[in-house]
């Protein structure tokens, strides 16, 4: 990362400041940001669970990533499909055998 240019150093000078007055405005100001005020009152037994349940929900969207539909491409390679001939050969191949195994009397 470079050095920070003269702009930036100002804003960040100016944020303190005004970080600074809040904090003597506004003494018992909660330190956090948003999400973990959300957080306080909602594992906060105290408050009513009406209050502790609409902090959760509002927060619930910045603790976890929301799930979103994706599209996905079937690359599972076709199977090789046998020949028409193969497929007749082998069926009159297992009845032949099953021919002859009745015929011995075996089971099938």
């Amino acid at each position: 990362m470079g050095a920070k240019n003269k702009r930036t150093i100002a804003v960040e000078q100016a944020m303190q400041i005004v970080a600074e007055k809040l904090k003597e405005a506004v003494p018992d100001a909660f330190e956090g940001d948003g999400v973990a005020f959300m957080q306080s009152i909602y594992r906060d037994p105290s408050f009513p669970v009406e209050l502790r349940l609409d902090a959760a929900s509002k927060a619930a969207r910045f603790e976890r990533p929301a799930l979103g539909a994706v599209m996905t491409k079937d690359v599972t390679p076709a199977p090789e499909t046998p020949q028409t001939s193969d497929v007749s050969r082998r069926i009159n191949e297992l009845l032949g055998k099953a021919r002859g195994e009745i015929a011995m009397g075996e089971p099938v």
